[in-house]
């Protein structure tokens, strides 16, 4: 869409091929804490740094999916003009898609079945697919629920 690029290199170089098809004003990079130290994520930080983008890191429990808050931090970073465009990198696709499927579904409206066809990187494992695609049901679900019309209120009851 022209704001969120993204990318799950597996080395620093990787890292560093990808990133030079776009100028970055921001950096989102997810992991579990020892991930965040890893050497494609460093890599990826210190690249951010250098070229003058904005660098955020959202550290996130192993198996755990992002949580409401992580959200929110996200879609808020993204949404900033001056930080697009965003490349968002992780080490495996997961919190990625993740992160990137609440985007689309809340900030670019998109309907859940496009979502889920471009919910990971082409070369993801069908695990990681599973679970990004059931994290974006469930949060197109609780979307749906925060939208959903309040029920207009019957007669009062008698006392």
């Amino acid at each position: 869409d022209g704001v969120l690029y993204r990318t799950s290199a597996r080395t620093a170089d990787e890292f560093v091929a990808a990133s030079l098809n776009v100028v970055l004003h921001g950096l989102v990079a997810t992991g579990t804490d020892e991930q965040l130290r890893g050497e494609v994520l460093v890599a990826a930080q210190n690249y951010g740094h250098k070229n003058g983008a904005r660098v955020m890191t959202l550290s996130i429990k192993a198996e755990e999916n992002p949580s409401a808050e992580h959200v929110k931090r996200f879609i808020g970073y993204v949404g900033t003009a001056r930080r697009q465009p965003v490349l968002l990198v992780d080490s495996d696709g997961r919190i990625a898609g993740m992160l990137a499927a609440a985007y689309r579904l809340e900030v670019l409206k998109m309907p859940l079945s496009e979502v889920k066809d471009h919910a990971v990187l082409k070369d993801a494992p069908p695990e990681t697919v599973a679970k990004v695609q059931r994290f974006a049901e469930q949060y197109a679900e609780q979307l749906s629920r925060q939208s959903a019309p309040a029920l207009p209120l019957g007669p009062a009851l008698p006392e």
